[in-house]
């Protein structure tokens, strides 16, 4: 199965799992949805979610970036790109502890 189908597979797998688009377990939150805006400087991205909510997530150097079962980077995390994000809270932010990637957008 290549990367896209294992990807797309997964979201569906969470999709089916939750009923929202931020599941919350573990102290641990899943968000799910597309990039709309990333600022290198502040090190955050803004996803919205499939109902249409942002939420912005700190990302810090410990964030791990994977695209299906390769490893990817802080360059790839880009406007458009589908996200599904392993956060949990510190100081009352979001902060990535993992992003997976989708395929880049065209």
């Amino acid at each position: 199965m290549n990367r896209t189908l294992r990807f797309l597979a997964l979201c569906a797998a969470l999709a089916l799992a939750c009923s929202g688009a931020a599941l919350a377990h573990g102290g641990h939150d899943h968000v799910m949805g597309t990039v709309k805006a990333v600022d290198a400087k502040a090190r955050t991205a803004d996803v919205e979610t499939r109902d249409g909510k942002h939420v912005t997530v700190a990302l810090d150097d410990r964030t791990k970036y994977l695209r299906g079962d390769a490893a990817a980077t802080a360059a790839d995390l880009v406007a458009g790109v589908r996200v599904m994000i392993d956060a949990h809270m510190v100081e009352g932010k979001q902060l990535a502890k993992e992003i997976r990637l989708g395929p880049a957008p065209k």
